[in-house]
């Protein structure tokens, strides 16, 4: 995880490693979630699975949820924004698919 705030992004990359690590997912589960699987008034965080796995909720912890806040915060996504982790921004935007970039 320290190692994750080391670069450009290192609040995004560090909150993908916690997601993933704590809910086990693929990276092609976690470049696909949208903001709108994440429940911060319920503190969950809904999967679709793929290869044949079964949608899941899973509880979020707190600082899981701040880390999740945080970053829905600094990179001005809305509710029906998805993710986008995985893809690099051209405009040098400190978030992955901020809105707010050129």
């Amino acid at each position: 995880m320290n190692a994750a705030r080391k670069n450009r992004w290192g609040h995004r990359d560090a909150t993908m490693v916690l997601v993933a690590y704590r809910h086990g997912l693929r990276a092609s589960e976690l470049v696909d979630l949208w903001w709108d699987q994440v429940d911060f008034r319920t503190s969950t965080l809904h999967v679709r699975r793929v290869k044949r796995g079964t949608p899941a909720t899973h509880p979020i912890l707190g600082d899981e949820l701040r880390a999740l806040r945080r970053l829905q915060r600094l990179c001005g996504f809305e509710i029906d924004d998805e993710f986008e982790l995985g893809r690099l921004p051209g405009s040098g935007a400190d978030c992955i698919g901020d809105p707010k970039a050129g």
